[in-house]
């Protein structure tokens, strides 16, 4: 019996989409659906074109690495690394499709990473948070890694 050849993949083709792999039950589901992340682009300066492309522009990558950096306390390679493998991270970061590689060079955006110091992503992220999701936030400890007090934030309080 002769070995099976493989497939080439062809280059084109998006791979899966997440919201057919993900639950969407998961903490970070959870989360990337809390956060008006228009209001976010708007804070940062993001231009309205790069809001609506399907592919999150390099600073809406950036602002949702740090988040991911912040919550799972990692350093930057590790982070990159986890990104490509895990479809959780692609789907906060804005994917649409699970993706193989990076659409940004890693130096650059490891730059505008950094410069997200702790202190800013909170702000942001208080900015960020929908009125109506605040309340199922509350019990994710992902918030606390944010440094997010959920249950003060859904009664109004900053």
């Amino acid at each position: 019996m002769r070995p099976r050849q493989r497939r080439e993949v062809d280059k084109d083709v998006p791979g899966p989409r997440l919201d057919e792999i993900i639950d969407p039950q998961h903490a970070l589901a959870r989360l990337s659906s809390a956060i008006d992340w228009r209001l976010l682009e708007g804070r940062l300066g993001t231009s309205a074109t790069a809001a609506l492309q399907d592919r999150p522009s390099h600073a809406r990558l950036a602002i949702r690495l740090a988040m991911l950096r912040q919550i799972y306390d990692l350093a930057e390679e590790p982070l990159f690394d986890r990104w490509l493998e895990n479809p959780y991270f692609q789907l906060l970061c804005g994917e649409t499709f699970f993706q193989h590689a990076f659409a940004f060079e890693r130096g650059a955006l490891g730059a505008t990473v950094r410069r997200i110091t702790p202190d800013k992503l909170k702000t942001l992220m208080r900015a960020g948070f929908s009125e109506s999701s605040q309340m199922s936030l509350a019990d994710m400890p992902e918030m606390v890694r944010l440094g997010i007090d959920a249950k003060a934030l859904a009664k109004g309080k900053t």
